[in-house]
Parts: structure tokens; sequence; C-alpha cells
């Protein structure tokens, strides 16, 4: 049975609507307007931005180019004027409550909305996948594609954060159906400035998605220089140009360096600035050691990021989906390029690699697992195909399953229970206590007041409490898969909060438990564990 781009569009839509409302910020306090997922824009990001942009402020997040901000300001500006006009929100502040008279419900509300781009976005993904698979091969191929990358691992989160991943993977994703056009039909004037104008696009949203689309262009250009068609050589370089030009165009307005230089150079500074990254994979100051050993172990790393996105039977099924098309139908094979290009523009240059940077590498190869399956289901063969049905079962069971433990944890998340527990047992004016995650707070009472711990390895919320600081309660969060608490916590201080010489004893320790128990993403329901002053 076939099944076509619009199909997989609303089962998407369906499948990834459950736990878009995980995380939502409680807003009861100026430290808790942010939702629990790291690096989300939401809920005042995008207004926030081009607020600075269009007034020329000096404060702007230098993290992103601009693109994705404009868009999630189209989904959340209509509701702010909504707000004005029923004096909901009236004179605008850059300080909490923000002239809100509901900031708990306004904030929470923003952030649903500004989530939503990514999740109509990822539907788009996965018909684009189908759409690109059946041109490249067949309707079985396309329908087979809009399966596995349904199911990829990762979709199940970034499509419900409000964060720049999914938007790169869509322009990404159109990009590559124009290039699949181009491999099949040729290439035209009109195509070229369409694949520049998505790889612009695309860049402008995350800077990282230049690497999918610099083997892919180059690709495109020889492509078209080789058979120019009636116009000739010099008609294809000026078709080529034109579309570098559109690309350059699209690229200097999307990205905000029209609007705002500075900021734009302030990002460039971000992005190419060294900072420590405490969780990276092989080494434990940050990056991998530029030696062969070194880079041997990133390549491991990216395959261990790629089983991790697409579970072991897709991943598998990928590599036999690129030897089978180097035999059958090598000049798709070029469809391989963006992942190449990942590979060799940002993981090894970057000498670390984290689920996000494999996001583009999982979606081509989830097309050449689906090409891998539509062969061997239609070969002559029986047992074959028998073999086929069985694997393609397989491998869809185990990766709704992953999907699903993961939205149930995101939906269970331990911390809806502690904030139920604090809504218990704490007292109005009570202070908790806390170690590095200040915008990862469970959901709490406005009465009730948080404060950085003294003694910190690093402080994310300000200066510290006094070395005497003695709060009713202490919270403590396992942040980083694997790990027992939060990484900002000194091992002494730990230590002596687990055998109560600190003066507190541990009252509460919460971890929904799942089928599974995979923790890829750090900020799903970790370990959280609350202290109490013993006197309490």
């Amino acid at each position: 049975m076939s099944l076509g781009p619009r199909f997989f569009f609303c089962v998407a839509l369906l499948l990834y609507a459950t736990g878009l409302w995980s995380g939502l910020p409680h807003a009861s306090a100026a430290d808790r307007i942010r939702p629990w997922n790291p690096d989300e824009l939401a809920p005042l990001g995008a207004i926030a931005e081009l607020y600075s942009v269009f007034h020329h402020s000096p404060k702007f997040n230098p993290q992103y180019p601009l693109f994705h901000y404009v868009i999630q300001a189209v989904f959340v500006g209509p509701y702010l004027i909504g707000l004005s006009l029923t004096g909901r929100l009236s004179e605008p502040s850059v300080e909490y409550p923000y002239g809100l008279t509901d900031p708990v419900s306004a904030l929470a509300t923003m952030t649903v909305l500004a989530r939503s781009v990514s999740w109509w976005m990822a539907a788009a993904v996965v018909a684009t996948a189908c759409r690109t698979a059946t041109l490249l091969w067949d309707r079985s191929t396309g329908t087979i594609a809009g399966v596995m990358v349904l199911l990829t691992y990762p979709m199940f989160y970034y499509a419900r954060v409000s964060t720049v991943d999914m938007g790169a993977l869509f322009w990404t994703s159109l990009g590559l159906y124009v290039f699949a056009v181009c491999v099949r039909e040729g290439v035209t004037r009109r195509r070229a400035m369409a694949l520049a104008v998505f790889a612009a696009l695309a860049t402008a949203t995350k800077d990282m998605s230049y690497a999918a689309f610099l083997p892919v262009g180059l690709a495109a250009a020889v492509q078209y220089l080789r058979e120019p068609g009636s116009g000739g050589r010099r008609r294809a370089w000026g078709d080529l140009s034109a579309a570098l030009a559109a690309s350059a165009a699209a690229y200097a307005l999307a990205s905000g360096l029209v609007f705002h230089p500075a900021r734009y150079l302030g990002h460039l500074s971000f992005i190419t600035g060294s900072h420590e990254v405490p969780d990276a994979f092989f080494a434990s100051d940050g990056v991998t050691p530029a030696i062969a050993e070194g880079y041997l172990g990133l390549l491991h790393g990216t395959w261990v990021q790629l089983l991790n996105s697409l579970g072991a039977p897709v991943a598998m099924l990928g590599v036999a989906g690129v030897l089978l098309c180097a035999v059958r139908s090598p000049r798709n094979l070029v469809l391989a390029l963006p992942a190449l290009g990942v590979l060799l523009g940002v993981i090894v240059p970057a000498r670390l690699v984290y689920l996000r940077y494999v996001l583009v590498m999982a979606y081509v190869a989830a097309i050449f697992a689906a090409h891998a399956l539509a062969t061997a289901l239609g070969s002559e063969r029986r047992g074959l195909r028998g073999a086929a049905r069985l694997g393609l079962t397989l491998a869809c069971a185990w990766s709704l399953l992953r999907g699903g433990d993961l939205t149930y944890q995101m939906i269970h998340d331990s911390r809806y229970a502690v904030g139920a527990w604090f809504a218990e047992n704490a007292r109005p004016g009570d202070r908790i206590g806390f170690y590095g995650a200040w915008d990862k707070f469970p959901p709490l009472a406005s009465t009730l007041e948080t404060v950085p711990m003294p003694g910190q390895i690093k402080y994310l919320a300000g200066p510290p409490a006094a070395p005497d600081f003695q709060p009713e309660f202490i919270l403590v969060m396992g942040q980083h898969p694997g790990a027992s608490h939060e990484y900002t916590l000194p091992r002494e201080s730990y230590r002596r909060l687990l055998d109560g010489s600190s003066g507190y004893e541990l009252v509460l320790e919460v971890h929904t438990r799942s089928l599974l128990g995979e923790r890829l993403f750090e900020n799903v329901n970790p370990v959280v564990k609350v202290f109490a002053r013993k006197d309490r």
C-alpha cells in the first residue's frame, strides 16, 4: 500500500501533538519564566529579539541568526495583540510580569504557540521525506521513508520544543527535495535559485546547516555545467551566478544582517569563539583531542548518535540502503552528500558531536533505509520479502516504542510530582535553595522564594546567597543523563546533604519510571531530590 505526503503530514501532526504541552513555564516569579528544555526561544525570545533588532538595543541573544525568531513572532504576535485589546496586557515592560495581568497563563500559552512552529515544520519534514524518496525511487520507497522519518527518535522531541533545530531541518529537507528534482530531471535556473534560497534560509535558521548544502550545491553546479541544456555553458554560468546572488540576498535578509549589523557581528563572534562544553562526548575538557585516536573516537561517537536517533535496525538498514544504491542506482547516491557535509563541515571541525548535530544525517539515513526495505519487499525471492516484512515490522515497532517512551517521560516528568509535593508541604514564605538549573524549576507557588545556593562550581543565576544561608528546602536535580545531581553542586556539598551532616535530610526523591529508561535529552525527566532542614 502506498501512502502520500498529505497522509504523513496529518499523521505526524496527531502523533507529535502529545507532549507539546510538557515542560511549560509556571511563571509565578521572575526566575520561572522559561520552559524546561534547554535553548528554547519561547516564550519571550522572538518578541524580545525583534524588539532589540528594530529598536537597535544592545541586548540580544547571540546564539542564532534572526530568521527563526521572525517565524515564531508570526505565531506569538497575534496572541499578544489579543491580550492588549482585551486588557490583559497593559503598559508592556521588559521586567517581570511584563505588563501581563496573568503571566502564568500568558507565558505558558506563548510557549505553546512558539512550539507550534516546530510542530508544523516537523509534519512537513515527514511529508517531504515521503515525496523525496518517491521522486528518487518509487511510491513504495516514499511510503516507507515517511514511516521511517516519522518514527525517528529526535523527531518526538524537536517537534515539541521551540528550539531552532526543527526549523533548520525543515528548510534543509525542502532544499534536498529540490536537489532530488535536479538529480532526476536536470538543473534549471529556477531550480538552482530555489535550492540556493532554501540553503540560505536553513543557514539563517541555524548556522551549521551550511555544511549540508555546500556539497549539494557543488554537485548541482557540476551537473548543470556538464549538462547545460539548450542555453549552453555560458547561460549555465549566468544561472548559477544568479542563484548565488539570490542566496546571498536571502541570507542577508533572513539572518538579520541587513536590519542590525552589530547583532549579526555579535552572533558571528559568539559562534566562532571558544567556550567550554562540560558534557561533550569524547574528552573531559569538552573537545575531542586533535589526534588520530580522537578522530576515530569522534567517528564512533557519530555512529552512536545515529544509533540513538534511528535505533539499531533502521541504522543498519540505512547502511544497507547506501550500499544497495551504489550498486543499483548510483546517481541517487548523491543524497548522501549532505550527511557527509555535516560530518566534515561541522562534527570534525568542532571535534564534538551531539544528538542534534546528526539530525540531517539521520534524515538521510532513514530515506536510504526505506530504499533497502522497498527493494527487498519488491524482490522475486519469497524469503527475502518475508525477511523484509519482518524487518520493517520490528524496526517500526522498536522506533514507536522508543518514541512513546520519550513521550511518556515528557508528559510525566518528575518535576510535576515535585511541584505537587511542594504545594502540599511548603508554607508561604519558605525559601528553596537550588544549584545550577535556575530556570528549570518544578511548578511552584508565587509565595515560595527560590535562591541560588552558595559554593556552586558555576553560577547560572547571578550572585549566590551568603555562605551561612539556610533555606527551608534544598532542590537538587540530575540534569545530565546518568548524573545523580546537578553538575554545579560540589561533590563534598552533595555528600554532606546525603549523610545529614549539613543539617538537612532527604525527604523526597522522584524519577518517573519508564519502560525503557532512556534519557538522551538532559532536561527530560531528571532525577529530583528535595532536602528539608531538620528543624522542619
